[in-house]
Formats: C-alpha cells, sequence, structure tokens
C-alpha cells in the first residue's frame, strides 16, 4: 500500500477538491436559476433535469462498482467481513440510488456518493427558497440564507448538507452580487454578511484547508483576469465521470499494485498509473453514458413532459 508521508498528504489534500466542487455550485447553480426568472412552478422541471443529468451515470457507476468488487473479491479472495448476500447488495443499490443511505447511516456503494447526495439536497434547497424568496426582497433573501447557514454549527452534525452549506454560500454570495448590484446600492453589504457568516461558521468548526480552498475558488470566480488553460477547461468536461470512477478504478489499481509496490517510488509511479487509468476510463465513462444523460437533460420535451406528469 501507498506509504504515510507526502504521497499519502498529497492524496488527503486531493479530498479538498469537493470544496472546490461545492463552491462551483454554489455560484453556478443559483446564477442559472436567477438568470432564467425561477419561480415555483419551474422547480420540478428544473430537479427533473438535474437528475436526469446526474442519475444514470451514478447508477451505472454503481453497477461498475458492485462487479469490481465481486471481481476482486472472486480473484484475491473475499473481504473480512465476508461477501455479502444479494440482498444486502440489492438493498444498499437501492438506497444509494435515492440518496437514502447516509440518512440509514449505510455505508455507500461508491464512497464518493455521499457528496452526489449533499448536491441533491442543495439543488432542493436553492431551488425552494429562491422560488419562495424572489431576488427582488435580496435583503430578505440574503438575511433568510445567513440565518439558515449560521445554524450549520448547530445541526451540521446532524445533517451533512448543513455541514457543508457555508461552502456552498461562498459561492452563492458572488451570485447574489452579481445579480443585484444594478438594482440595490446596498448589494454589497448583504454580499459581505454572506461571506462574513460562511468565513465564521467555517472558522468556528476549524475548516482551515476547506476555507483556503473555498477561498481560492472564489477569487477564481470573480477575477476576470484569470485565464485557465484548455486542457484544463477540457479536464472539466469528464470531471463528473472521473468523480464517479476514480475510485473504484483508480483504487483499485492502487490496492491490487500495492501488493506488489515496496519503496516511495514505486508508489509514485502507481499513483501516476492509477491516475491515467482513470482518467482514460473516464473518457470513455463521458462518452458512453455521461455525455447521452446531458443529451437527455437538454431533450426540448422534458418540458412537455413536465407538464402533463
Amino acid at each position: 500500500m501507498v506509504s504515510d508521508g507526502l504521497v499519502s498528504g498529497f492524496m488527503r489534500l486531493g479530498h479538498h477538491g469537493v470544496d472546490i466542487f461545492f463552491v462551483l455550485s454554489g455560484y453556478l447553480v443559483p446564477h442559472l436559476l436567477w438568470s432564467r426568472g425561477h419561480h415555483l412552478g419551474k422547480l420540478p422541471e428544473f430537479m427533473w433535469r438535474r437528475l436526469v443529468r446526474l442519475q444514470p451515470p451514478f447508477v451505472i457507476a454503481n453497477v461498475l462498482v458492485i462487479a469490481l468488487n465481486f471481481a476482486s473479491w472472486y480473484v484475491v479472495g473475499p473481504p473480512a467481513s465476508g461477501v455479502p448476500s444479494w440482498s444486502e447488495v440489492s438493498y444498499g443499490f437501492i438506497t444509494d440510488s435515492f440518496y437514502l443511505s447516509g440518512a440509514l447511516s449505510r455505508p455507500w456503494i461508491n464512497v464518493v456518493a455521499w457528496t452526489l447526495a449533499v448536491e441533491v439536497q442543495f439543488y432542493l434547497f436553492s431551488g425552494l427558497l429562491m422560488a419562495l424568496v424572489p431576488l427582488h426582497h435580496p435583503r430578505v433573501f440574503a438575511i433568510i440564507l445567513i440565518l439558515i447557514t449560521a445554524c450549520a454549527p448547530v445541526f451540521g452534525t446532524y445533517s451533512q448538507f448543513l455541514h457543508h452549506l457555508p461552502t456552498f454560500v461562498f459561492g452563492w454570495a458572488i451570485a447574489f452580487y452579481q445579480h443585484t448590484s444594478s438594482e440595490d446600492t446596498a448589494s454589497w453589504r448583504s454580499t459581505l454578511l454572506l461571506f462574513m457568516t460562511a468565513l465564521t461558521v467555517t472558522l468556528i468548526e476549524h475548516r482551515w484547508i476547506s476555507l483556503l480552498f473555498a477561498a481560492v475558488t472564489a477569487i477564481c470566480i470573480i477575477s476576470p483576469s484569470i485565464r485557465f488553460p484548455g486542457w484544463l477547461k477540457s479536464a472539466g468536461l469528464i470531471s463528473y465521470s472521473l468523480y464517479l470512477v476514480h475510485v473504484p478504478v483508480g483504487g483499485r489499481v492502487i490496492n491490487l499494485g500495492g501488493r506488489v509496490a515496496q519503496s516511495d517510488l514505486q508508489n509514485y509511479i502507481l499513483i501516476g498509473l492509477a491516475l491515467i487509468v482513470s482518467v482514460l476510463f473516464a473518457i470513455v465513462f463521458w462518452r458512453l453514458v455521461e455525455v447521452p444523460s446531458q443529451r437527455l437533460s437538454r431533450w426540448k420535451r422534458t418540458r412537455a413532459f413536465i407538464t402533463t406528469s
């Protein structure tokens, strides 16, 4: 296995990519909804499009994880806890598919899926709040969001979504300012209060590295002078697919290769190989699974489906 030290520390640092993901969602989702004149009647269509975009790749990735698990158990032997029965696997598959495993205190089939559950809760929360409190009442909207965010230290232990809500608010505050600055001369005050609330809650919870990643991401969003290279934009296309497959595929490469790797150099090579294999697999997964889901979510008849359902 990968030895403790610089390599394993770098891998642990990679977990904070979740903070980047949440800040970006916190900006992009409200920006999209406000730009499209979101209201309560549009909430079903918004949620439908989001789920159609996310759900097929998520479900297929879970099938992949289950298949790889059973293949590994067949090759290297069963885990110490024993091979789960098909009824247990089926039950876990169902609870995962409806994002209930966390609420039921069950392990996720794909260990990264908890972040997707938090993301779906954010879609529903932001869609409801932005529909119930229109943007022509910016101070009211800001006060409500600040009060809910301030509850994170108290209720965050009971809800992963509330625990991570301050991270979303870093991005949300930027979208709020962009959509209110031309109409409300005091919008910067509300924006500042949103930022300060998110900052204070994050510091109270001693999430120092999360704060660093969130702040850098927010700066990248608001800075017009930052230009990202083309390869990074291309990587963004497969980011969701890579997110879904990097543990079951890349993690499998590391686990199997770790049986023979003996030195730090070999571990570096192993991690590089795992990254390459994960990216190549993600490209294929993106082309075969994610792209069709994207097309389906943009299907013009989606509106008709929502209207008639």
